[in-house]
């Protein structure tokens, strides 16, 4: 799962609860002691399963976030990220290939998509 971001807090204390649900609902949190010392560290998700998360509300301000990480992380792996989405599906997320290809057309408004990720997202969506 590639390196996740880590953020350490020199207080023991630090208070999750005013986070957005959403966030909280998918870090892992481990308090470590070292000498003397709390730290918190914060295992946060790829940014692939977060565009994926985000890929099946219907909230702007989602696809707005999509943009910002794509836009910012120049080795999106798309591969991956369909990976994920056609396995999600063969467990039993039937709307997950059209919720994903409504976001990918509309991020190809702005960004350059290749037509191979289209194309398995398709050739899945026909063994339905």
């Amino acid at each position: 799962m590639g390196d996740p971001f880590i953020f350490i807090a020199p207080n023991p204390k630090v208070r999750l609860n005013s986070a957005p649900w959403s966030f909280k609902c998918f870090l892992r949190v481990s308090l470590i002691r070292s000498r003397e010392k709390y730290n918190l560290k914060i295992n946060v998700l790829r940014k692939e399963y977060l565009v994926m998360l985000k890929a099946v509300t219907e909230r702007k301000s989602d696809f707005d976030d999509i943009r910002i990480i794509i836009d910012r992380e120049k080795k999106f792996d798309w591969q991956y990220l369909l990976d994920e989405v056609i396995w999600q599906h063969k467990k039993g997320n039937k709307w997950i290939i059209l919720d994903m290809e409504k976001i990918m057309l509309e991020l190809k408004k702005y960004i350059f998509i290749e037509k191979k990720y289209f194309d398995q997202l398709y050739k899945e969506y026909k063994k339905v």
